[in-house]
């Protein structure tokens, strides 16, 4: 998918069988106005646990943090889920953001289907930029 973000997947063994699976996402080009915004990344979060057919446990903690007046603040978010967690780090700055997920859920298809909710994040990037 054009360079826009690095894909790894880890798969955990333990006695010769799939214990988990963690997928992480090096995006880049993010929607500024969600990857700035406490209520967009709250409202994103809960379309893409509905979309990856997870169970959100409790509110997600979203916090912004980092060093004032430098490329190294942003927002930062842990969703817990049923089956483990969702965390997302975003730079302020420089429009980039860093997903990671982890579940010990068998989900067919969750790799096409995380894909698919960062296709709809970078149409509403492209759809809203000013």
């Amino acid at each position: 998918m054009k360079n826009i973000f690095k894909f790894l997947s880890i798969l955990l063994l333990m006695a010769n069988k799939y214990w988990g699976v963690s997928f992480h996402y090096d995006l880049k080009g993010c929607n500024m106005n969600l990857i700035t915004s406490k209520d967009r990344l709250k409202e994103w979060v809960k379309s893409l646990v509905s979309h990856i057919s997870m169970e959100c446990h409790g509110e997600p903690l979203i916090e912004h943090f980092g060093t004032p007046n430098s490329n190294l603040e942003g927002w930062t978010l842990i969703q817990l889920i049923k089956t483990s967690s969702i965390t997302l780090h975003a730079n302020d700055h420089t429009g980039e953001a860093y997903l990671d997920l982890f579940t010990c859920k068998d989900l067919p298809n969750l790799q096409e289907k995380i894909e698919q909710i960062y296709r709809d994040w970078e149409t509403d990037r492209k759809s809203t930029r000013l």
